[in-house]
């Protein structure tokens, strides 16, 4: 459509385009804010509610192999996997095409990726990243508790 009104050579076009691109932004931003404390929220309580954001569950296990205690996967790669999901649903969203002009750059921006810094001090990526480090915590203190009775093993075995 906007490529219609760009070759019937509308007036103020630019203007307007710009206008829609804030109000876009006004309503995505409100959507990603809303998304990603959905996925938040999924990702505490996948265990008890399930969901339907998370669709690949990667879970952590402790486990025995050749009588030494391990964590599977380790957790700096669970760190890694559980980051990539929070940024594929926050790309459903930036990844969006802007509104544009074919004959002038109204936006040097393609997409909406700018969102993130636009996001609400009450939920924004710093309180979903700390999330997630408040879950891997957790899980480090679990395997270490568990690690810990890797020595009683050690004993045992002499």
């Amino acid at each position: 459509m906007i490529g219609d009104f760009d070759l019937d050579d509308m007036s103020n076009l630019e203007q307007w385009v710009s206008e829609l691109n804030i109000k876009i932004e006004l309503i995505l931003v409100k959507r990603l804010e809303a998304l990603l404390q959905a996925w938040v929220e999924e990702f505490r309580s996948f265990e008890q509610k399930g969901g339907t954001l998370i669709r690949n569950p990667m879970r952590l296990d402790v486990k025995l192999s050749n009588r030494t205690i391990i964590l599977d996967p380790p957790l700096s790669e669970a760190r890694a996997y559980w980051y990539k999901e929070a940024h594929n649903q926050v790309a459903i969203i930036c990844g969006l095409v802007r509104v544009d002009l074919t004959r002038s750059a109204v936006s040097t921006e393609k997409t909406y990726s700018s969102l993130i810094f636009k996001m609400s001090e009450k939920f924004n990526m710093k309180v979903a990243y700390s999330v997630l480090e408040q879950v891997f915590d957790e899980a480090a203190e679990y395997y270490e508790t568990w690690k810990s009775y890797q020595a009683l093993w050690d004993i045992e075995q002499n």
